[in-house]
Parts: structure tokens; sequence; C-alpha cells
């Protein structure tokens, strides 16, 4: 026990599903989940949860950085020209060695000391590059050379062996977009291709390596169909490789895209899901077949320190973030839209999250919950206070809710997301001008 590794040993980055980090290490009083309106962030353990909106980072409305905490408690926030970094939750400040790079994926090791970023250039025919902080992410070492037509989507350290690094890409995205596995014994400082195929995918995502075995390691896959020339995705397919990267076998499919994945600290259970109720949330326990756990749509997952974090599907009145100790069955609610708060109260007033995110906070909650209630997802009494002096204690679940086992009607999710999606909308023309102002806001600090 004393051996196994403490993080959360799954990366969870996937296209267009919500995202959770937890940590460092075994603290998981820092946590933060990247939702469909912003980030949620939380610095009491799940307690409270506050706003931190996409203009006070410069990213655009549906886009999905990629998230980490480091050694000091600085989340890292990577967006298509660069890494913001936050260690107030108050002034996000660009890591400058980055700047010009789309930063693809984020990991770290378990200590948040070794910091790597996935970086895919500028260029119609983009090089991929991993850049390395070993000060937690305070500065980085970029490196000259790169892999030449090549699109990165993720990457992850082994927790047992940090110089073991794995990442998944696609081989000429203007051309075949070939998805490839590829695997660094130094860290991340050198890279080759190995012979791992997954015919029928579109793209591969390294979602989660052994943290006893590093020499095993998880990826997910949107699969094509074979009909209508191979235009539509058909799900996705779990993979595993016990012999680094090198051959993978497949281990189950899931009917929609498998939004979440999770392994356990000590490598004995993976879970998987899905917004699809028929995908729902799964587990397979050694070398077992996956069994279902709940039905309820599973939007990201990930294990730490002894627990599994839910997101779950907004359309359909569910927590934001649910936390669960007994693997899933049950599901401790940790903040639903109408218990986020605003803004951190200790950010001055001329930082530049409270300067974008406090006003931002009041249009969108509003709206948010709006929608939620006229699809019927949501009680129309459903509100808090936010006067961030009246705040008290995180509100309990609501009674019966503490298993979190009912089905959402398709019906109310597609009338809820319809809702939201035309709230994107209405914000997206305000998108442009806001982030020039927040550029011009940072460059006169």
């Amino acid at each position: 026990m004393v051996a196994t590794p403490s993080r959360c040993d799954a990366n969870g980055r996937f296209p267009s599903a919500q995202y959770v980090v937890v940590g460092p290490g075994r603290r998981d009083d820092l946590i933060a989940v990247r939702a469909t309106f912003g980030l949620v962030v939380s610095d009491d353990g799940g307690r409270r949860f506050r706003f931190l909106c996409e203009e006070a980072f410069e990213y655009r409305d549906g886009y999905d950085p990629s998230l980490a905490w480091t050694a000091n408690g600085t989340l890292l926030v990577g967006v298509e020209d660069g890494l913001q970094a936050s260690a107030t939750l108050c002034d996000p400040v660009r890591r400058r060695e980055l700047d010009g790079q789309y930063v693809v994926d984020l990991t770290n090791d378990p200590t948040g000391r070794v910091v790597l970023a996935a970086l895919r250039s500028r260029d119609a025919d983009p090089v991929m590059r991993v850049a390395r902080s070993d000060d937690g992410g305070a500065t980085f070492e970029v490196p000259r050379d790169g892999l030449a037509s090549m699109a990165p989507l993720t990457v992850d350290i082994a927790p047992s062996d940090p110089a073991r690094v794995y990442a998944s890409a696609l081989a000429d995205p203007n051309g075949a977009r070939d998805p490839v596995l590829l695997r660094s014994d130094d860290g991340g400082r050198s890279w080759r291709r190995t012979r791992a195929v997954f015919p029928g995918a579109t793209d591969v995502y390294v979602s989660g390596v052994d943290p006893l075995r590093p020499e095993v390691v998880y990826m997910r896959a949107r699969l094509r169909s074979t009909a209508d020339g191979g235009a539509l995705d058909t799900g996705s397919a779990l993979y595993v490789s016990t012999d680094g990267a090198e051959s993978v076998r497949e281990l189950a499919r899931t009917v929609g895209p498998m939004a979440g994945f999770a392994l356990s600290g000590d490598g004995a259970r993976v879970w998987i899901g899905g917004p699809d109720p028929r995908d729902g949330l799964r587990l397979r326990e050694g070398d077992g077949e996956f069994r279902a756990v709940s039905p309820v749509g599973v939007e990201c997952l990930r294990w730490h320190a002894g627990a599994l974090y839910v997101c779950e599907s907004l359309g359909a009145g569910g927590a934001v973030l649910s936390r669960s100790r007994d693997d899933g069955s049950t599901r401790e609610p940790l903040v639903r839209v109408e218990g986020v708060l605003p803004p951190p109260p200790s950010c001055a007033s001329s930082s530049i999250v409270s300067g974008f995110c406090a006003d931002r906070w009041v249009s969108i909650r509003a709206t948010t919950l709006s929608a939620l209630r006229d699809a019927g997802a949501l009680d129309a009494a459903a509100d808090v206070p936010r006067d961030v002096a009246a705040e008290g204690p995180a509100a309990p679940p609501p009674s019966g809710c503490g298993t979190c086992a009912t089905t959402p009607t398709p019906t109310t999710s597609a009338l809820a997301w319809t809702a939201l999606c035309a709230l994107g909308v209405v914000r997206s023309g305000r998108r442009a001008l806001t982030r020039r102002a927040s550029r011009g806001q940072r460059r006169a600090r």
C-alpha cells in the first residue's frame, strides 16, 4: 500500500466532454471542473465551488482546454495560443515560452513538480512538440525540433516511472489522419512511434497508465462507421496494451462517446462511461467483464485518493460533479449549477477574474438555470443567494438523490441542451471583443 501512487491514474480527457482534475498527489482540496459554461473550482475539498469565466483565461466558447494542478497549487489552463497559469485564481498569467503554440494536453507526475505539455504548432502542416517543466509549471523547456506532420491529441506520464511517457497523435493530419501511439523512455525528451494500430478508429486518446506497471496503458478511440464512406461515428472502444504500446487489444465498446475513463490507485478496477443511458457507468474488476453500475449519464471520470469523481450530464438535471466512495454505486453531489458561487472574494476588484467573471456569472447562471427549469430538469424553486457575504456551508444533496439512480428522459435532456446551446450562440457574439479587451488589460498590468 505504501508503494501505491497517490494521484489519479488517468488522463481522462476526451473531446466535447466535461473534465475534472484533482490534486496533486494525495491532496483532494484542489478540484477544477471544465464545465460547459466555464471553469468551476474548489480549494476546500468541494465544500464550495466558484466560477471562473472563459474570458479570464482567454479561450473561446465551445473550446475544451486542458487543465492541471501543480505542486504549489497553481492551476494551469492550456489554450489555443499558449498556457495560462493562476496561483491565486485571480490573475492568470501567460507562460511566455509556450506563446503561439496550441497547448493540446497537459499531464503531471504524482508530485506535481514535473509537467508536460503536448504542443501543436500553428503551421499549415503542424509540428508536434512536448514541452517539459521541472519546477511545477513555472518555466518550460520547449524542444527546438519536433515531429513533423503530427497533430498531438493526448500525453500521459506513468505514475510509477516518470521517465515513461505515452502520447497519441494524428499522423499526416491533413491527409490520411492515421491515429498513432508514441512512447518516450526519457521523460518526454525524445519520442518514437510504436507498432500499435487501430483499424476503424478516427482518433485515439491515452486515458491512463497503470499505477504500478508502466508498460500497461489504456486508450480510448472514436470509431468510424464502414457505411456512408466511413463518415459516421459509431461509438467508442477501449483498448489496453501490456507491452509498452507496441500492441493493443480491445476491452469494451460503448454505444455513444466514451466520455469517461478512470483507473483505481492499485490498477485493479477500471471504469468507463458515457452520456448515453445505454452506456451509463460501467466497472471492470481484475480480469473480469465490464458490468453496469448506473444508467446515469457520465461526462467525465477520475479516480483520486480513494474516491471516484463523476461529471454528470447537465441537461439531465444532475450535479455538475459528484463523488463516490463505493465504486460508483452511490454518488454524493458535490456541486450543482444553482450552488456555484461567484469568483473568489479574495480577488481584488482590479483583478482579471473579478473584472471579467463576476458579471458574467450573474447572466450565465440565470440563463442556465432558466433553461434547465424550462426543460423540467430543475426544480422551479432551486436557487441560492449570490451575495458572497451570505455564503454558508455547501448545501446537502436533495433528499433521495444519494444514489442518483434516475435515468434521464431523452426529451428532458434534449430540451435542456437545446436551450444551453442557444446560450452559447448568444455569448459568442461578444467573444472577440472581450478577448481583445482582456489582452489589452494584461498588457497594461
